[in-house]
């Protein structure tokens, strides 16, 4: 009934350049301008924990109504996706509220040019995108005060010699592991979800290593290396293809598009350190030629095929100790609780990437179902789930002969695979929640030792 008190000293080095200080939102009204009520009231509520005046709207013309009363305002966000938004109704906003900032929230896919905006946001919104965009049409003169004095993580990692790291993924375990891999390699990466996030990042930050997914959605891995490529960069840097499985015409796509060299999923700690350690040794001598390795005269034609050879995991039963096992040597830690993230991740993507198959399918896009089977077959090589993995290879190998309707036996095989491991790694996460539970001592290093402390 009295309490604890803990003291926690810890130990950093000074900050050797100005810290620009926070910039405050409070007092500054914005109108929401959003037909949808919940995201609507989501966003409100987000914007009320800065500080800021938040009056929302169900429509654009509500808001002109309310604005033209003279309504105080300094910002409007508007969902472009609602039918009455074009040009012409913004232009009319601006003329009845000279300056006043409109910031846009579309999808990736819907086109705004032409439309007066002072900021784009790419639905769904993420906190740290709407607060800069929030500042950048707010407090411009202090955001852009911010920006000057404030060093990002790409350029500290410039000065300690760490390697600045790009990672494009878009699928959401792939994205988990991969970043697991090169935290335990010393690595903190920067995160893009497809190939067009990944050029902007390129030109906003040097790297000297993008590991680049080659099936993505809005642009491919193959697409993104020609365009980055073509940029007129201080240093290109070295790019290597992540791909579920790489085929003749595959590899030489990828020489073309200007990779360097490629992983095959999944990947282990081992595969990833060397790819490192060649890039550190780049990086060292100074080569900023992208490619040479493999494009040059004299290099062994096999050279990737090698690296490919050599990453693929090996096939494991699933149980939990199996698995354990498994996620723990690829990724070089046996931690439990990532290893429940993990399987959640999957159990949470695996009926998204099902849907999106079907949906492919329905609409004759066999382009974009094979890209989530791939996705869906790599992450289940990941957990070593064979007959899940080997569905999936069915089905792609069906959809590059000829159109495969939804009903196929080809898919028929991979949704009764996926509900199969699907059952068997409920039972996983359930057994692990048993165990973890009679052994709490040997499951926890810390509160064994706090045991020992009384």
């Amino acid at each position: 009934g009295v309490g604890s008190t803990f003291t926690v000293t810890i130990a950093a080095p000074p900050v050797d350049h100005d810290v620009a200080p926070p910039i405050d939102l409070d007092g500054f009204a914005v109108a929401l301008a959003v037909p949808n009520r919940t995201l609507r009231e989501a966003l409100a509520v987000r914007l009320r924990v800065w500080g800021l005046d938040v009056t929302p709207y169900a429509s654009l013309a509500d808001a002109e109504a309310s604005l033209g009363a003279g309504q105080r305002c300094h910002a409007l966000m508007l969902d472009l996706a609602a039918g009455e938004v074009k040009a012409s109704g913004i232009a009319r906003l601006h003329d009845a509220r000279p300056g006043l900032p409109v910031v846009g929230l579309a999808s990736l896919q819907q086109p705004v040019s032409g439309l007066p905006l002072a900021r784009r946001l790419t639905k769904p919104v993420k906190d740290a995108a709407l607060e800069q965009a929030l500042r950048s049409v707010l407090t411009p003169t202090q955001e852009a005060q911010a920006q000057a004095g404030a060093k990002t993580d790409t350029e500290m990692d410039a000065e300690t010699g760490a390697l600045r790291v790009l990672l494009v993924e878009d699928h959401r375990i792939n994205q988990k592991v991969a970043l697991r891999l090169l935290e335990r390699l010393g690595i903190g990466a920067d995160l893009a979800a497809n190939g067009r996030e990944a050029v902007d990042a390129v030109q906003q930050h040097p790297y000297d290593l993008v590991l680049m997914d080659v099936q993505m959605p809005v642009m491919d891995g193959v697409e993104a290396t020609r365009a980055i490529r073509q940029l007129d960069l201080p240093a290109q840097p070295r790019i290597v293809a992540l791909t579920a499985e790489a085929m003749d015409g595959d590899r030489a796509a990828f020489l073309e598009a200007g990779m360097d060299d490629y992983l095959s999923k999944p990947f282990g700690l081992d595969d990833l350190a060397a790819i490192l350690d060649e890039t550190s040794r780049a990086a060292s001598s100074g080569d900023p030629t992208p490619g040479r390795a493999l494009g040059s005269p004299g290099t062994e034609p096999h050279t990737i095929e090698q690296r490919a050879a050599t990453s693929a995991a090996t096939v494991a039963p699933l149980g939990y100790q199996a698995l354990r096992t498994r996620l723990a040597h690829l990724v070089g830690d046996d931690d439990p609780v990532f290893i429940r993230e993990t399987l959640t991740s999957f159990l949470m993507g695996g009926p998204l990437l099902l849907g999106e198959i079907l949906d492919a399918l329905y609409r004759d896009d066999r382009a974009a179902a094979q890209k989530a089977a791939q996705t869906l077959r790599s992450s289940a090589a990941l957990l070593g789930a064979e007959a899940l993995t080997e569905a999936c290879r069915g089905l792609e190998a069906a959809l590059r002969a000829e159109c495969v309707p939804p009903e196929s036996p080809d898919v028929q095989a991979v949704q009764r695979a996926y509900l199969e491991l699907q059952a068997r790694l409920d039972a996983v996460l359930a057994e692990a929640h048993t165990q973890r539970a009679a052994e709490p001592d040997a499951a926890s290093p810390r509160r064994a030792a706090l045991a020992e402390l009384g």
